[in-house]
């Protein structure tokens, strides 16, 4: 089926070659192996602490995939003048743009899933050596995997949105670190300035930027079920699916922008 993709192949291929990602698995793999080290710190729940200690490590690595690989994808072409051999193909700016996209978004799917059964593999044992005070939910595992996949495709989008306009690989690179940072905590601060302590600190003119940068950057922290993995508590399906809905309108935006944008480009 892939092959009626040959860039979205490419794409897929050339990311598993590159040692960027190779260096990511070791990473893995050594912080895996650091698990009981931090898990110590933890004298009432090792495996939680250790637990903790995974996801995260999942996270990071998951967003500096999508950093290091994704960024240099569009402008990399550029640079190197491949793109002018692919535009002498029967294929529109609009299919190459979402290829690219497509390219990505797989090669994340199988990153993810290899750190997933790393990871996986990594909290067993220490639930096997040191058990929980409650048993760990596999499916809020999978789940987890999910929806971090989902968010780092909404960042990978916005990141192809950014690089269809820059000419360098580094500044859709620190913009879209930039929306990272602001999605994390962009929920927070709307809540804190909708508590009363906020609403009698906070002027109505920041309460304004406020709203608008919530509405305007992707909400991340849905995305992110660490506490319900590490503790074990149910999940609400139609919150999640309220939550996978609104992921996927957010690509689907940014990619018809993206595409909006890169049709018009000029590469002379």
């Amino acid at each position: 089926m892939l092959a009626r993709f040959p860039l979205a192949l490419a794409t897929f291929k050339g990311g598993f070659r590159d040692r960027l990602l190779l260096g990511l698995f070791v990473v893995s793999l050594l912080l895996v192996c650091t698990m009981p080290i931090f898990g110590s710190f933890s004298m009432r729940d090792v495996t939680a602490a250790a637990t903790t200690f995974s996801l995260s490590a999942v996270s990071v690595i998951g967003l500096l995939l999508v950093l290091l690989i994704g960024s240099a994808l569009i402008p990399r072409d550029i640079q190197s003048r491949s793109i002018y051999a692919v535009a002498t193909l029967p294929i529109s700016r609009t299919r190459y743009l979402l290829e690219k996209f497509l390219g990505v978004a797989l090669l994340l799917a199988a990153s993810l899933g290899i750190l997933g059964a790393i990871n996986g593999a990594g909290i067993w044992f220490m639930s096997m050596s040191y058990p929980p005070d409650r048993p760990v939910a596999w499916g809020n595992y999978l789940l987890y995997l999910v929806f971090d996949l989902e968010k780092l495709l909404v960042l990978a989008s916005v990141l192809v949105l950014f690089s269809a306009v820059a000419t360098s690989s580094l500044l859709p690179m620190i913009l879209t670190l930039a929306v990272y940072a602001v999605g994390m905590t962009t929920e927070k601060v709307k809540l804190f300035i909708e508590t009363a302590v906020g609403a009698q600190r906070i002027s109505p003119t920041i309460k304004a930027v406020v709203q608008f940068i919530y509405y305007l950057f992707p909400n991340l922290s849905p995305f992110d079920l660490k506490v319900q993995m590490i503790y074990s508590l149910p999940l609400d399906p139609a919150a999640l699916l309220l939550t996978c809905i609104y992921g996927l309108g957010y690509v689907v935006v940014m990619l018809v922008l993206a595409s909006c944008v890169f049709s018009r480009r000029d590469f002379i």
